[in-house]
């Protein structure tokens, strides 16, 4: 039988026990990675962004949950593409970075290290402001892991991926999603398939939808390129050139 004061000890070591779990959480990162049939992310927003347009505005023509671009266009988040161009006042949420590992022309090339310095300049002025950093080629870790090294700021990851085939880019981004399992990752560009990727013509859509159908399940934030542009990159586009959805653009907006 337990007597008063051996139930006050059993108290208190319920009690610390209680505060050490506390502890434990409240040092946890809070982005953590939840393991289910496939992985589930818990961001540092209040919801995911979904599926949105890259360098696009036309949300409502391609029913699209958000963009994002270099400039406030039609309330899409701003694109700080080479570290050094943030929007004002501070957004709510923010990309940092476009290709700093690309070559000139299409990134923005930017020494990991440069772009950790600027990136703790850019949370000085915004510290309440969502990160997305990196938004890497094709699912490089290796840039990444320098500039988080370096002091990078960031709260989520973002990379890019283009491949011939869904499977091709199901694989990179596979492998980059598991390098970062802790991490909330948005796919901030994608696109499959094209003639000069070598992918027919003919097969394009069924490849596009079945890289849509996975992307939608396995990232919470997303962004395809693009709604329209001019040419080379016009190969990807989901808008024909009088404003109506091309079959890719009705496949994004149907699904």
């Amino acid at each position: 039988m337990i007597n008063k004061s051996q139930r006050w000890l059993v108290l208190v070591i319920v009690l610390f026990a209680l505060l050490g779990l506390t502890l434990s959480i409240a040092r946890q990162p809070s982005h953590i990675a939840v393991r289910t049939n496939y992985t589930v992310y818990l961001p540092m927003v209040s919801r995911p962004l979904g599926m949105g347009l890259a360098w696009g505005s036309h949300r409502t023509e391609l029913n699209a949950d958000w963009c994002y671009n270099a400039w406030d266009a039609g309330g899409c988040l701003n694109s700080n593409y080479d570290f050094q161009h943030p929007a004002t006042p501070c957004p709510t949420i923010e990309l940092l970075g476009n290709e700093p590992d690309g070559w000139e022309g299409s990134g923005y090339p930017t020494e990991p290290e440069v772009a950790a310095g600027l990136s703790r300049q850019a949370r000085e002025v915004c510290p309440n402001t969502v990160f997305i950093a990196g938004n890497t080629v094709q699912g490089n870790t290796v840039w990444i892991d320098g500039y988080l090294e370096a002091g990078g700021v960031a709260d989520w990851l973002g990379t890019h991926c283009y491949a011939p085939t869904a499977q091709d880019c199901i694989v990179i981004l596979t492998t980059f999603r598991e390098h970062y399992l802790t991490w909330p990752i948005c796919v901030t560009e994608w696109n499959i398939g094209s003639e000069r990727e070598g992918t027919p013509l003919t097969t394009r859509p069924q490849e596009f939808k079945s890289f849509l159908d996975w992307i939608k399940i396995a990232f919470p934030c997303s962004a395809v390129y693009t709604d329209y542009a001019p040419p080379p990159w016009d190969i990807h586009n989901l808008l024909n050139p009088d404003g109506t959805p091309n079959e890719l653009g009705r496949i994004f907006a149907g699904r």
